[in-house]
């Protein structure tokens, strides 16, 4: 291997798409400490945005201030990641530039930006190298999705990025797709046209990103990223443990400097991967042969509800969609049998139910079977229309009125159970394609319906609009929308502690309640960890 090469890590910055970015003050100094130990020079600490939609840890801005507070180690270099598409318009880009950058080279911690960008986007957003440069950093621009580039749009970014003063021009294998043969074509085509230090940033989704950096590191490329544990977005990335020991650590006090990131590994990112299941697997495999973007892949694996089959069968269809683009949208239409309606579609009106009405919603959390007693009590006594969400059902079934359902695929798996039992479906049925809706008992179907759409609540007659196609969040809009009188939960406990689907959920809550047309009363009356709903007992007074 060429003794010239630079390892970068940008664990932190890659890793971040599973922590939200949000790493503790501790990890990020050890980290910084074991990294000086080696021969790697470069550390990508995180990205640096102006986007700030939800929160993220503070190594999605990387600040200046932030990172200030830090020991920087003298033997490494810290570097940030920009989105091009962020910059992309020429009116805003000296303002946008003057935010994420206020400071020059000289007095920040940061000396490298590296600016990651789609072909698409690619010739517009290069002059952002120019104002870099002078404000004194070095330049690296990453060209994402290489797969996808053709060897006539290779031969033109070359002429065109040899124009500009980059250090390092990067091509990312995004959808993890390349084979050793392909990165050796790729490298070739590139140092025919490029007069560029080249770097290459792999994903492992075909386990071959080690390979593939070694490789790359033979035939000429000058720059190789990695990171701890494989630690990135999907499968993750090349090992930087494994590349430091297949990079010539040969010699005993070369392999003893090693120990910081074993113990890194030990006292942190053992137990990190534990909880996010980074690595390659099966279903990253097919992602990586079908072109598909790993993101829907990460996002499949984060959900309990999808068994392997609905996996499989989602892959498929991302793969027929051509998804190498991450559009959270197309695992909840045109890939889940689900389809956006008209609001004529649907013909059955909320209000003529609920108008008025006491509501008990039941819910599928451990309480509502460690309190079915007081549950079964409280609706005789009190005479709520009871409404089960999904199919689990922990009391009798002559107290349930409805079930209620939207999610596609959990109503593909539950189709069986809904054939069998008595009481009313209501569910977003002019939503749902053929295969799932002519299983359906149409005559038992209360039709309202459900479009989604990022942020937004929406309370109709016979349709609601809300962002995810959640059970809880689709029947409370129904509930809504038919002018309920007011609305019990029971078994909407939240997740363990710690668990980003709480977070979600009290986000989709706190905004519905904040986008009622009136007050209403919403109570949960077993234990729960969801604050922003009033809580009550079952066993109290009525």
């Amino acid at each position: 291997m060429d003794n010239n090469l630079i390892q970068l890590d940008c664990t932190l910055r890659d890793g971040g798409y599973y922590t939200n970015w949000d790493f503790s003050e501790e990890l990020i100094k050890e980290y910084l400490h074991a990294i000086s130990q080696t021969s790697i020079k470069v550390c990508e600490i995180g990205f640096r945005t102006l986007k700030n939609e939800s929160f993220r840890g503070p190594l999605a801005f990387s600040k200046d201030e932030f990172l200030s507070g830090f020991n920087i180690p003298k033997e490494i270099s810290l570097c940030v990641m920009i989105n091009g598409i962020e910059l992309k318009r020429k009116e805003n880009r000296q303002k946008n530039l003057e935010k994420l950058f206020p400071n020059s080279r000289q007095n920040s911690p940061i000396s490298i930006v590296r600016i990651a960008c789609d072909i698409k986007d690619f010739a517009e957003v290069l002059p952002v190298a120019n104002w870099l440069k002078e404000k004194g950093f070095k330049v690296g621009f990453n060209l994402m999705k290489i797969s996808e580039v053709n060897e006539f749009e290779i031969e033109n970014i070359s002429k065109l990025v040899n124009n500009y003063p980059l250090d390092v021009f990067y091509f990312a294998d995004s959808l993890g797709a390349l084979t050793n043969k392909n990165i050796v074509q790729i490298i070739k085509q590139f140092k025919k046209f490029c007069n560029i230090s080249l770097g290459c940033h792999l994903h492992d989704n075909l386990g071959l990103a080690l390979s593939n950096s070694i490789i790359a590191s033979n035939i000429g490329v000058n720059w190789i990223d990695t990171t701890i544990t494989g630690m990135g977005r999907g499968p993750g990335n090349c090992k930087t443990e494994e590349f430091l020991i297949e990079n010539g650590l040969c010699s005993e006090d070369k392999i003893l400097k090693l120990a910081p990131i074993f113990d890194l590994i030990e006292n942190y990112f053992l137990s990190l991967k534990e909880k996010y299941k980074w690595g390659t697997n099966s279903y990253y495999y097919l992602a990586g042969k079908y072109k598909i973007h790993p993101s829907y892949i990460q996002k499949l694996l984060s959900q309990p509800i999808y068994s392997g089959d609905d996996r499989i069968n989602l892959i498929n269809k991302l793969r027929d969609s051509k998804a190498i683009d991450y559009k959270p949208d197309l695992l909840t239409e045109g890939l889940t049998d689900f389809k956006h309606i008209k609001e004529t579609q649907n013909k059955w009106e909320s209000h003529k139910i609920f108008k008025n009405k006491k509501i008990l919603i039941l819910a599928t959390g451990p309480s509502a079977q460690k309190y079915k007693k007081g549950i079964e009590i409280f609706i005789k006594e009190t005479k709520p229309i009871v409404i089960a969400l999904n199919t689990p059902t922990p009391i009798n079934l002559n107290l349930i009125d409805i079930r209620a359902a939207c999610h596609p695929i959990r109503m593909l798996k539950d189709v069986n159970h809904y054939k069998t039992m008595n009481q009313l479906l209501m569910c977003p049925y002019s939503n749902l394609e053929k295969t799932l809706y002519r299983n359906l008992n149409k005559e038992k179907i209360l039709d309202y319906g459900l479009n989604t759409k990022e942020t937004t609540f929406e309370f109709n007659k016979n349709y609601c609009v809300i962002p995810k196609p959640l059970v809880l969040i689709y029947t409370i809009a129904a509930l809504i929308s038919g002018e309920a009188k007011s609305i019990d939960i029971v078994g909407i406990d939240g997740y363990p502690a710690g668990d980003q689907r709480n977070i979600e959920l009290e986000e989709l809550l706190v905004n519905l309640i904040q986008s009622l047309p009136k007050k209403i009363d919403i109570n949960s009356l077993t234990p729960t960890c969801i604050k922003c709903i009033n809580s009550k007992s079952i066993f109290g007074s009525y």
